[in-house]
């Protein structure tokens, strides 16, 4: 079974032995852990394309990710803000420090 290198654990969750796509169609619901690890997958993914430290991975990640969204006509913060709910959902944790209205010059 394909793992990776990060991690060590398989792509997708195999206690239901379904990818991520078929456990939404199927009703099940993704762990914290399982996000975890897809965000784990797509750092170490982006550091192997870029060659980037991993102390810079993140952020770097994060600031191409600003570059891709100016290309594609997205709005960075608004995307911020809806995952920071998210995440408060799936965690029952607040996350109160991101401003409410963007500041673009």
């Amino acid at each position: 079974m394909k793992r990776s290198r990060l991690t060590g654990h398989p792509p997708f969750n195999t206690k239901l032995g379904l990818n991520p796509a078929q456990m939404h169609a199927s009703g099940g619901e993704p762990s914290n852990a399982d996000r975890a690890l897809w965000a784990a997958a797509a750092v170490e993914e982006f550091r192997r394309q870029t060659g980037t430290d991993p102390q810079d991975a993140l952020c770097d990640l994060l600031a191409d990710l600003l570059h891709w969204c100016d290309r594609s006509d997205q709005d960075f913060l608004t995307a911020l803000r809806r995952a920071l709910h998210h995440y408060e959902s799936e965690t029952c944790q607040c996350v109160a420090w991101l401003p409410d209205s963007p500041q673009r010059s």
